[in-house]
């Protein structure tokens, strides 16, 4: 888990932020060894600690057609 620090003005800020997060890294993942995990996600916590919100990869991105390999 990474603790980033960032102080967001509320779940839909938060929400729009892992979603870009998991996009990004999904993305890198499949530039690097051409998969991705569909199953991994990013959460975001509270300033208690508590995960107020979760993206999954397989949520963010679009599969479409038949795998190459």
């Amino acid at each position: 888990m990474t603790k980033r620090g960032l102080d967001l003005p509320g779940p839909g800020a938060a929400r729009a932020r892992a979603e870009r997060y998991a996009v990004a890294m999904s993305a890198a993942s499949i530039l690097k060894r051409c998969k991705i995990a569909l199953h991994h996600r990013i959460g975001v916590a509270d300033d208690r600690g508590e995960v107020i919100v979760t993206a999954r990869f397989g949520d963010v991105v679009a599969v479409e057609g038949q795998p190459r390999f």
